[in-house]
């Protein structure tokens, strides 16, 4: 996610939750006049959170970095294209995957209902109907990302941290992710220009 403080409302902020029944992306934030205090537990230097039960965030600095994919060594990569540079003031963005058990707050403190229907499950089709973020068909506990919620579900995640927090917290751009993804590479992929099961599943 990422957010701004009140009298910076212009500033977009961003929250990274989770996108249509997928697993949550990060959070992230936009910081311009102070630092947010760190108000749980002991955090990495440049970390924080804005509540108790807020996503840990992490600060990013500004940059410029190459959007896209385009070269010889990424001949597979259709659509990511062509590269261009983009440049990004510093911001902040969730250090995790939303958990289940941050959007088990989220859900308790606003009474939310639990939609169900979800093909992103080790469930039976004839079960998918059933499934929802607490019942997917394998184990779960509140450390995992949060799956099954839709995008309406990650605004609505995003506008009730802004009121609990007086901060504004949004998804993240497609350039933002990409940024925070990248941390810096330039490569295919984090480990180099192949894919390789030494690194990933896929």
């Amino acid at each position: 996610m990422i957010r701004s403080h009140r009298f910076t409302s212009m500033v977009a902020v961003v929250i990274a939750v989770v996108l249509c029944m997928t697993a949550a992306h990060v959070l992230g934030q936009t910081r311009t006049h102070r630092d947010a205090k760190q108000k749980s537990g002991k955090l990495a230097p440049n970390s924080f959170r804005d509540c108790p039960d807020c996503p840990e965030m992490v600060k990013l600095p500004s940059g410029t970095f190459l959007m896209g994919a385009g070269s010889a060594d990424e001949k597979g990569f259709i659509g990511e294209g062509p590269q261009h540079r983009v440049t990004l003031k510093q911001f902040s963005v969730s250090k995790y995957d939303v958990t289940r058990g941050e959007w088990k707050t989220f859900v308790e403190a606003t009474g939310r209902a639990t939609e169900q229907g979800c093909n992103y499950s080790g469930l039976p089709k004839e079960e998918e109907a059933k499934a929802s973020w607490q019942y997917l068909g394998f184990p779960q506990d509140d450390r995992h990302p949060v799956v099954c919620v839709t995008f309406q579900d990650a605004q609505d995640y995003a506008s009730w941290l802004s009121e609990k927090t007086g901060h504004r917290y949004r998804l993240l751009t497609e350039a933002e992710w990409e940024y925070a993804a990248r941390a810096g590479s330039t490569t295919p992929y984090p480990w180099g220009t192949t894919a390789t099961h030494d690194f990933a599943n896929y």
